[in-house]
């Protein structure tokens, strides 16, 4: 999973060991330290939800968590 992270800046999941027929979206968002103060998340129930690749969903997190960065004062080359 971090290795998903890494390379897309965000997690996804589904059936985790904690919840059937659950979906979650997730970035970290890091500060100028490089360190995550804070995540951006996103859960639907899989029979109403949609978070998959072309989701207003996942758009929004993709979109959201680096402004948070940028507020933090991360450069765009942090957390990467």
């Amino acid at each position: 999973m971090l290795q998903e992270v890494r390379a897309h800046g965000y997690s996804f999941v589904r059936n985790s060991d904690y919840a059937t027929r659950v979906l979650g979206l997730a970035a970290p968002v890091f500060n100028f330290k490089n360190s995550i103060p804070m995540v951006v998340s996103i859960v639907g129930v899989e029979s109403i939800s949609y978070l998959g690749l072309q989701s207003l969903a996942l758009t929004e997190l993709k979109r959201t968590a680096p402004a948070l960065r940028r507020r933090l004062g991360a450069s765009r080359q942090q957390g990467s």
